[in-house]
């Protein structure tokens, strides 16, 4: 399944994550710059969502099928920060929506 938009995106668009390990979940931070709309539901009043079960190694997969890419940073402590650009953005916000709304991605 193609998540990709058919439609031209404006190359922009940029979203910015930042992911930590809580528990047995991630909490999702998001820059509130330029939010894809498909995630705004999900966030609280902070840009934050909790709890989320998240597979980067998934995410990987999704991203290669879908011709997208994201730039990842690994801190020190496990947590991860996630950047992408233009239709990119949007993949990674549907596949973030996807998480949020099966509680396993």
């Amino acid at each position: 399944m193609e998540l990709l938009p058919k439609i031209p995106v404006d190359a922009s668009l940029r979203l910015n994550v930042f992911c930590t390990r809580d528990q047995d979940a991630w909490r999702l931070y998001v820059a509130p710059g330029s939010c894809p709309r498909v995630l705004r539901p999900l966030l609280d009043q902070h840009w934050e969502a909790y709890p989320l079960l998240l597979d980067f190694d998934d995410l990987d997969h999704y991203l290669a099928a879908q011709g997208a890419s994201v730039e990842k940073r690994w801190s020190r402590s496990g947590s991860v920060e996630l950047s992408a650009h233009g239709a990119s953005a949007i993949a990674l916000a549907n596949w973030l929506a996807a998480a949020a709304a099966s509680g396993v991605r």
